[in-house]
């Protein structure tokens, strides 16, 4: 009883952690087009390589990069939070809908993962 009370207890910590903890806040949004630059591909171990005893459990993301015009013609990119396995949404080129925090633009996030026409 004890194993599986501790086992939820862990799941929700890590939960919390992957999600609540690393989703950004944006207080002032300011809308914007930004065009896909290509990705970023990242191995991410799995919630199973942390019950398994294989090390290589792992599997990879590829987050999209993204640049964008700032209100001012600055020109700013970032890298998505949001990390896509295979079929990846966009391509390189595409436009997409993006939402920026106005006093800082480095905290950005694609708009709703839609493509803009």
């Amino acid at each position: 009883m004890f194993t599986v009370i501790a086992v939820v207890v862990i799941a929700a910590v890590l939960v919390w952690f992957f999600y609540f903890k690393n989703k950004q806040t944006i207080h002032k949004a300011v809308e914007a087009e930004g065009e896909v630059m290509g990705y970023e591909e990242i191995a991410q171990p799995s919630l199973q390589s942390l019950f398994s005893s294989k090390k290589e459990v792992a599997t990879n993301k590829s987050y999209p990069i993204i640049r964008f015009r700032v209100q001012g013609a600055k020109m700013v990119r970032f890298r998505s939070q949001k990390g896509f396995k295979a079929p990846l949404p966009y391509k390189k080129g595409d436009k997409v809908l993006i939402e920026y925090e106005a006093e800082n633009p480095l905290v950005a996030r694609i708009k709703r993962n839609q493509l803009v026409n």
